[in-house]
Order: C-alpha cells, then structure tokens, then sequence
C-alpha cells in the first residue's frame, strides 16, 4: 500500500522572525473536487498573490486552500520614523467618516498605528520582503504537505481495512453461492418431477424454462467483475496518480455488483453478508472522498 497517500485535509504554519521583520504564514487545506485558492494578504504582497497561487498549483492537485499572512516589523525599526503620516492620516479620516455616518464608536491603540500599510514605501525593501514571502511560504507548504500525507495515511489505513472487511464478507457470498445454486436446482427438479407426473410436457420445453430460470439467478458474472475491480482498487492504492476520483469510480462500480447480488439471490445469509458489503463500501466512500 502506497502510504504517500495526501488528504485533501490539512495546515501548514510557518513563523519568520529575524529581528526586524515578523511574518506569520499559515495555509489550511479542506477537500474538494477541483482545487481552490483563498489569500488574505497584506497590501505590499498582493502583487505576489498570483506567484503564490502558481506554486499551489504545482504542488498541490485538488482541495480548498485558505493562505494567510501577516506582517510587522520589529525591534528598533518598528518605532522608527518610517511611518507615512499621509496614509496614517488618510486612514483615520476615512475610517472617521465611516463611524461618523454609521453612528459607531472608534477607538485607535498606538499599536493599531504599527501596521505594515502605515509605513513609507521603500521599494528596496518591499521587494526583498516579498523574497522573503515566498521563501517562508514554501516552508509552510512543507508542512501542509507533510500534515497532508500524515491524514492520507491514516486514511489509507482504513480504507484498506474497510476494503479487506468487504472481501471477507465477499467471500462469504461466494462460498454460499455455490450451496445456494445447488439448493435452487434441487428444487426445481423436485417441482418439475411434481408436474410431469400427471401432465406431458415436452421434456426440452422443460429444460428451457429451467435454463432460463437459473441464467436469471446466476451471480457468477458478477463474482468476476467483483473480483477485478478489488484487483484495480489495489493497484490504485499502491500507485502514485490521483487516486481519489478513481476510488470513488471503483466503490461505484462494486456498489452495482453488489446490489445485483442482492437482488437476484433470495438466500437470508447472502442477502446478511451483501448488507455488510454495501456497509464497508459506503465507509471507503465517505473516506474516498478526503483523497486528493
């Protein structure tokens, strides 16, 4: 069992502080059928938004992503006098007339004022900031990934279980199958020894009906496709590709054959160990469904 397995579930966090500049990044991952990208950015990185979401492309194929990041700067820079008092003066206006308008209180702390936007432009250092950036944000995909491939173990794990559970009860079927075809066959020769004793009926018309009858029980044909597709859900769990659409592909697939077991089998121990098999098949569904 291949257990690089990733789950479309997980979260990366990664911190950077060098005594001048503070970034928190954190990435958290959920499940889903394409792949989709949030970013909460400070304003001086949102050109960079589109090199982030390129590399989550590249790394990643499916699941919801949610990037956050924040900034600030530190130690004796941080109460320098590097703060633009035009934007910090457009800000409290703006933010004044909004409260005034809306008949709201506004209140501003000096640490309110410390802000990344607040500061003067300095292009030198805004672009080795956004170096910076992408470095840590590579450090925090490590760790999504890693968070992600530790769920896809686990996942695994109890996909294989519930997988291995549902070939028990399988085999279970098969073995009663064979009994369960004899009992039928007896049957009707006991039935049709009833009915040609006192009524002549063309022995090949009999044969026919009786051919007919059991192709209409045969569960054989449903055996193979069963067992092939169990072959193809281990080659699946032991391949590097996608595998998450092609589980759920597979779990349907032996959902029909074991519906039509169901259905063609009047058998209180088949139709008991057909349930258990529609129960495990809908436990790998529900797991399935986190894999990327």
């Amino acid at each position: 069992m291949n257990m690089n397995i990733q789950s479309m579930t997980g979260f990366g966090k990664c911190e950077f502080n060098d005594g001048t500049n503070y970034f928190l990044i954190e990435v958290k991952s959920v499940n889903n059928r394409f792949r989709d990208v949030k970013c909460k950015l400070p304003g001086f990185l949102s050109s960079i938004e589109h090199e982030l979401r390129g590399i989550i492309s590249q790394t990643f194929k499916r699941g919801s992503f949610d990037v956050y990041i924040s900034y600030r700067k530190m130690g004796v820079e941080a109460a320098s006098g590097e703060i633009d008092a035009n934007k910090l003066d457009g800000f409290l206006k703006h933010i004044s007339q909004i409260t005034k308008k809306n008949d709201v209180g506004f209140f501003v702390t000096p640490r309110d004022l410390f802000r990344a936007e607040f500061y003067k432009d300095a292009q030198d250092d805004t672009e080795k900031l956004k170096e910076m950036a992408v470095m840590q944000f590579h450090r925090a995909l490590e760790a999504l990934k890693k968070s992600r491939q530790e769920e896809g173990s686990r996942l695994a794990e109890e996909i294989f279980h519930h997988r291995k559970l549902y070939e028990d009860f399988y085999q279970r079927v098969v073995a009663r199958g064979d009994l369960y075809r004899q009992n039928i066959e007896e049957k009707l020769r006991k039935r049709i020894d009833e009915y040609t004793k006192n009524t002549a009926i063309e022995e090949s018309r009999i044969l026919q009906e009786v051919v007919f009858y059991l192709e209409k029980l045969d569960i054989s044909e449903e055996f193979a496709r069963i067992k092939s597709h169990l072959a193809k859900f281990d080659q699946i769990l032991a391949g590097e590709s996608e595998m998450g659409r092609q589980i759920d592909f597979l779990v349907q697939e032996l959902n029909r054959e074991t519906n039509t077991i169901g259905s063609k089998v009047a058998d209180i121990n088949i139709s008991e160990a057909v349930i258990q098999m529609k129960v495990e098949l809908e436990k790998i569904r529900e797991q399935g469904l986190n894999i990327e």
